[in-house]
């Protein structure tokens, strides 16, 4: 049973990160810059890629962190940061207000 918790863990945190990262490359215009570099055969990812990569790495790290000091469970803080995308995603916010 703790190997499926562990489990669990370990994917919501994934599901975080891609979120994440495709909300950030999305927020900074990136998208044509990642699709440039799949179909390239650059030697290495540009800065502001490498950049992005690594504010997602210290963004999961610092939640593992702070889940692994608390007693919050995991998916109670996931679906928390999913919910809060998916009213954004919608054009909303807590409030019900449409965003501009």
């Amino acid at each position: 049973m703790v190997g499926l918790v562990g489990y669990m863990m370990m994917m919501m945190m994934l599901v975080v990160g891609r979120l994440l990262m495709a909300v950030l490359l999305k927020h900074h215009g990136l998208g044509r810059v990642v699709i440039n570099l799949l179909s390239s055969t650059a030697a290495a990812p540009p800065a502001c890629l490498v950049d992005v990569c690594k504010v997602v790495h210290q963004a999961r790290t610092a939640l593992i962190k702070v889940l692994s000091v608390s007693d919050i469970f995991v998916p109670t803080i996931c679906l928390a940061i999913l919910t809060l995308y998916q009213n954004v995603s919608d054009g909303q916010t807590d409030r019900g207000t449409k965003l501009l």
